[in-house]
C-alpha cells in the first residue's frame, strides 16, 4: 500500500467519523437539553438528561480511529 492510498483510506474514515460523531453529539446535547423522549410499546416518558453524556463521549471517541488509522498508515509511510 502506497502513501496515497493510506492517505485516501485516512479521509473516507475521517468523513464517516465526522458523521456519525455528529449524530452522537447531537443526540446527547438534545437528550442533556431536555429534548429526549422515548416508546416502549404502550410506555413513554422523558429520557433522563444525563443519559446524553455517554453519547457525547461515544461522539467524541469515534475520532480514535481516523487518529489511529493517520498514525498506523500515513505516518509510517513518511518515516520510511
Amino acid at each position: 500500500m502506497n502513501r496515497q492510498t493510506a492517505t485516501v483510506i485516512t479521509a473516507i474514515s475521517a468523513v464517516v467519523a465526522l458523521c456519525l460523531s455528529l449524530t452522537c453529539c447531537g443526540f446527547g446535547f438534545a437528550s442533556l437539553a431536555g429534548g429526549g423522549t422515548y416508546q416502549f410499546g404502550s410506555q413513554g416518558g422523558q429520557v433522563p438528561p444525563m443519559a446524553g453524556i455517554p453519547a457525547i463521549c461515544l461522539g467524541i471517541l469515534v475520532w480514535a480511529l481516523p487518529a489511529g488509522l493517520w498514525f498506523f498508515l500515513v505516518r509510517q509511510k513518511q518515516q520510511q
